[in-house]
């Protein structure tokens, strides 16, 4: 065993660092490429460990090492000569042209190249953050594995998503995750806009997609929506629900075969229910519950201000609703037709207008007595 102090003898460190390295690599062919090779610039102390026929090297403080445009600075690193893999512990550090990764311990293999990073983890990668408890990131091919509270963050499109587990491609920008993840899109004030749940999720970040699949759900302020399968294009600010999906926003249930959200500056501003669409409006009347009630082939809503304003009934529209004057329940329209515009004030129809071919348009007006012995049904 020998150790080396460097009391103001910086050169004859690195000089010695540069012997034992060789030493290490002795009896194995190297490559041509010198930056191929991590570099040692320098540490505090050194030390050599011989162990049978293969041997340890120690760099301990202030270690400093290079390999082409990569920098990799530690508190104590360690290089095991029969497994050519060197370990990095202590405010690791390392830093490229494209990316910086940071831990408590990161093992180097040189062949393959690869990093296994353990113990609050933080990897940076083009504009997107990834946290874990360990990260395993393939220099090659270029991917990341992170797992273990797993915090991925693309900060340019405000979005985070939360896992056990993410494996990011950095080639593609997609990132992935098969273990209860969570996706959460921010404002500009980076505050919670919506939130995305299910069990399986990918994220594309050239596309500026997110989509999940199974067991979805998905929050946003008083609305929530449940499918088999959801897609979010933040380009467009769109999202589409498919596979039995449901939304509830207040006092509206709404379903379809596919329901597609439109958002924008953070509101939603239409929606379209494609395929036996149906949406319920409950509210009381003379304290029992009642609602209003639209089915049809499509119906396409607009809203402002989150204030519901129009509605388009496409394909056997029918419209059951409750005429109100001055507050006060007056009766039950139906109205049937070939297509419906409802026109809404303050929540609750104030025109309809039907279009058909003649003598297929149907208006029916029930009187009070008829919604106070018919309590709604369930949606």
């Amino acid at each position: 065993m020998s150790v080396f102090r460097n009391a103001g003898k910086a050169v004859f460190v690195l000089l010695i660092g540069a012997l034992l390295l060789g030493m290490c690599r002795a009896g194995r062919a190297q490559p041509a490429d010198k930056k191929s090779r991590l570099e040692l610039v320098h540490a505090d102390t050194l030390r050599y460990d011989r162990i049978g026929d293969s041997g340890i090297v120690h760099f301990i403080g202030h270690v400093f090492f290079r390999k082409g445009k990569k920098e990799l600075r530690c508190d104590h690193a360690i290089y095991y000569r029969d497994r050519d893999v060197t370990v990095f512990k202590g405010h690791v550090v390392f830093i490229d042209s494209s990316r910086s990764l940071q831990a408590e311990i990161v093992e180097y293999h040189a062949e393959p190249e690869k990093e296994v990073a353990r113990g609050h983890v933080h990897l940076v990668v083009d504009n997107k953050d990834i946290y874990a408890n360990e990260v395993v990131y393939l220099v090659d091919s270029e991917l990341a594995e992170a797992s273990g509270d797993v915090l991925f963050e693309d900060r340019e499109d405000r979005v985070q998503l939360y896992a056990e587990h993410v494996t990011y491609d950095r080639r593609l920008e997609r990132g992935r995750s098969e273990q209860q993840p969570k996706l959460v899109k921010l404002d500009s004030l980076r505050r919670p806009e919506m939130t995305i749940w299910s069990r399986k999720m990918e994220y594309d970040g050239k596309e500026e997609t997110a989509t999940a699949v199974d067991s979805v759900k998905i929050t946003r302020q008083d609305m929530i929506a449940f499918a088999d399968t959801a897609r979010y294009l933040d380009r467009d600010k769109r999202i589409e629900i498919s596979g039995r999906p449901r939304v509830r926003q207040g006092s509206q249930d709404m379903q379809a075969h596919k329901i597609v959200l439109f958002i924008e500056d953070s509101r939603l501003k239409q929606a379209r229910f494609i395929g036996k669409a149906a949406i319920v409006s409950h509210f009381m009347v003379n304290g029992m519950p009642a609602a209003d009630r639209l089915y049809g082939a499509e119906i396409w809503m607009d809203v402002e201000n989150d204030t519901l304003r129009h509605m388009r009934v496409l394909g056997q529209a029918t419209s059951v609703y409750h005429v109100i004057d001055d507050g006060v329940v007056q009766g039950l329209n139906q109205v049937m037709g070939d297509e419906l515009d409802l026109y809404f004030e303050a929540g609750k129809v104030k025109r309809v207008a039907i279009f058909s071919e003649r003598g297929l348009s149907q208006g029916k007006f029930f009187p009070l007595k008829f919604t106070n012995e018919r309590p709604a049904e369930s949606f």
